[in-house]
């Protein structure tokens, strides 16, 4: 039997751009005082699509287990919506422009640049940051739960594709060592999860919802982790990691206030 996985917008501003259709006139945003730099020149591209994950049960860590890595494990997650990619250039741009929200587009420029690269995933975003996007989106960032589930379904495998590794389905370092930037979103279909989530192994790391800190196995239904502490987990490797990295029960972490090349992020929801 064919699969099919369920796809909507999430609010007002996600609307996805039919096949065919062509992009928008390129537009500047008016400038701030605020800014150091005036926003760069982006075109509208189709927004963030979403694609449900069925509530249920699934394997969640790995063994054997370490102060950072809880052991394998059943638990239960509701429901949930998340983005079949990570959040672009252009998508951040369209939150910026129509809430005002000040971002330092100079300052936080990375080496490739802003200017053409719309499709690539937005990175050095701080965790608050990518959480007002979300809110503003109708959403809220992903739950480490939430993202392990996305990412390797209810069997506990390895990788979002399968146990074993294969070429072909993501963007990394190793191989690649002339790897300088992230590429455009969705650019590797064949990494993608069993729920059709793309980039869950690669290109850039997402930031999670939860504070990083020892696993808590009493956390059976819905863990949103600890209830504080100094950084939040990031999940997924990014273009700078070699593969080991890639691995979907991999935990990572930053701290909340810092930005990063290799970090970006996806919105969730609990409802469509």
């Amino acid at each position: 039997m064919t699969k099919q996985h369920a796809v909507v917008v999430l609010g007002s501003i996600l609307v996805v751009a039919s096949a065919g259709a062509s992009s928008s006139s390129a537009r500047l945003s008016s400038s701030s005082t605020n800014h150091k730099a005036v926003m760069p020149l982006f075109h509208h591209l189709a927004k963030v699509k979403m694609v449900n994950v069925p509530g249920g049960e699934f394997l969640m860590g790995h063994n054997p287990p370490t102060r950072d890595y809880g052991p394998i494990r059943r638990v239960y997650v509701d429901s949930f919506w998340i983005s079949e990619n990570d959040v672009t250039v252009a998508q951040f741009g369209d939150f910026c422009e129509a809430t005002g929200f000040k971002f330092d587009w100079d300052g936080r420029k990375p080496a490739w640049g802003w200017e053409g690269k719309d499709d690539r995933p937005m990175v050095n975003v701080t965790y608050d940051e990518a959480r007002e996007f979300c809110k503003w989106s109708g959403g809220d960032l992903p739950t480490e739960a939430q993202w392990e589930k996305a990412a390797r379904g209810t069997d506990g495998r390895n990788y979002p594709w399968g146990n074993d590794w294969a070429p072909g389905r993501a963007w990394y370092k190793e191989g690649n060592e002339g790897v300088a930037e992230p590429s455009p979103v969705g650019a590797f279909p064949k990494g993608k999860s069993i729920y059709d989530v793309l980039d869950m192994s690669g290109n850039v790391a997402q930031w999670c919802k939860d504070w990083f800190g020892p696993v808590d196995v009493a956390e059976k239904e819905n863990p949103t982790g600890p209830g504080f502490g100094t950084k939040r987990v990031v999940r997924g490797g990014a273009f700078v990691d070699k593969k080991n990295s890639l691995i979907s029960w991999f935990r990572s972490s930053q701290e909340p206030d810092k930005n990063d090349v290799w970090i970006g992020f996806r919105v969730a929801s609990r409802k469509p």
